[in-house]
């Protein structure tokens, strides 16, 4: 799970941000924390644990990142609409005109995307104050950005006191500041995210024997995924785009909104007009030098119902000088794809879960030197360890 106070998320980068024009928007004061993502256990599956909001790390470095916000009200609003919270220089600002002591339920996502389409109604028969159902069209299914979904929020009292901050509500009661001066702790802020997707680190590297008579460098990493029906044991490739239509339910045992019966509340719906994905997790014209160290290479997927992948990986091949130095291109644009099975790698989980990362090592080692003075016959590939 992840647990920020606005805003920072491991592993989001997005130019797509979201700076409304709107004359002196308010400023609010905003705190960044997350905590890691699960990693499954080979023994006892991919369980996932809830921990409690406490013992926040603080990101300040990460916390430039535009959020997708809904200040649904009870009675609700007949029209509502998407607002965001965005930086401008070194304040964050609220691109809604609030009303001080109004009590605001914030539902929404981060990173923003403008290609995501949001939208938010009440649950069936419920108000906002209960709960709402998220959904974002246009869905990236394979992204280098971690999306996460706003699980709890919280006006708070100072850049130290949360005010109770916990799962399941949603609440804000909003007061308004204009460039708080010394003193002014403002318009705090704070909000739960948890990932809407699960997270692979691929981890790069070249046998230690291999480095020291070759250079390798990693131009592009692409990653394919494969959803398995478990009711027909069919796969089939994964689409470029998805829905997801997400229900939040007020909870008051700081237990998740999103779990509900034991059933996680989040169905995907892939635009099977889109096409397959097959996105690149990372490109370099130059490439990137792997070393005998591990180089991590990380990108988030859609996790329903993945149970294969695909890496392609795109290198050059140099020669090395006596002294060590990069020597001749001898290989370009080699390619090595590796088919990977999540149950071969953390069994017994068949597929992949929402919120966990899954670590693969990928180590470049030769199948054959003819001869090094003739490195035309140079040929390595890479191996899952």
């Amino acid at each position: 799970m992840a647990f920020i106070g606005l805003v920072g998320l491991v592993g989001c980068t997005s130019d797509d941000t979201a700076e409304p024009t709107a004359a002196e928007p308010a400023t609010v004061q905003l705190m960044s924390y997350v905590a890691e993502y699960e990693e499954p256990n080979e023994t006892n599956g991919t369980t996932r644990a809830w921990t409690p909001p406490t013992g926040y790390q603080c990101l300040d470095e990460l916390s430039d990142k535009s959020i997708s916000v809904f200040f649904t009200e009870h009675p609700a609003n007949d029209e509502m609409e998407e607002e965001f919270f965005f930086k401008r220089g070194d304040k964050w600002r609220v691109s809604k005109e609030l009303s001080t002591g109004t009590t605001y339920y914030l539902y929404g996502y981060t990173p923003h995307h403008e290609s995501i389409i949001s939208s938010i109604a009440p649950i069936a028969g419920k108000t906002y104050a209960d709960g709402a159902v998220l959904t974002l069209n246009n869905l990236p299914t394979i992204t280098t950005d971690d999306i996460c979904v706003i699980v709890g929020a919280k006006n708070g009292k100072s850049d130290e006191d949360d005010n109770g901050l916990t799962t399941g509500q949603f609440s804000y009661i909003s007061k308004v500041a204009k460039d708080p001066g010394p003193g002014d702790y403002g318009n705090y802020v704070y909000l739960l995210f948890d990932h809407l997707y699960s997270c692979i680190d691929l981890r790069f590297s070249v046998e230690e024997k291999y480095n020291q008579l070759r250079t390798i460098k990693l131009k592009k990493v692409e990653l394919m995924a494969m959803v398995l029906n478990e009711a027909t044991g069919v796969k089939t490739p994964l689409k470029k785009k998805t829905r997801a239509d997400i229900t939040l339910r007020k909870t008051t045992d700081g237990t998740s909104p999103i779990v509900h019966n034991n059933t996680e509340q989040i169905v995907f719906t892939p635009d099977e007009t889109s096409g397959n994905a097959d996105e690149p997790l990372f490109t370099s014209a130059e490439g990137y030098k792997l070393t005998t160290s591990f180089s991590d290479f990380t990108g988030c997927f859609m996790s329903q119902g993945i149970s294969d992948f695909i890496i392609r990986s795109t290198y050059d091949v140099y020669d090395k000088k006596p002294d060590g130095t990069d020597g001749n291109l001898i290989r370009e644009n080699c390619v090595a794809e590796n088919k990977l099975n999540i149950m071969h790698l953390f069994s017994p989980a068949r597929i992949a879960s929402r919120g966990m990362k899954y670590s693969i090592k990928l180590i470049v080692n030769p199948t054959y030197l003819y001869v090094l003075s003739e490195p035309d016959l140079d040929n390595p590939t890479i191996r899952v360890s």
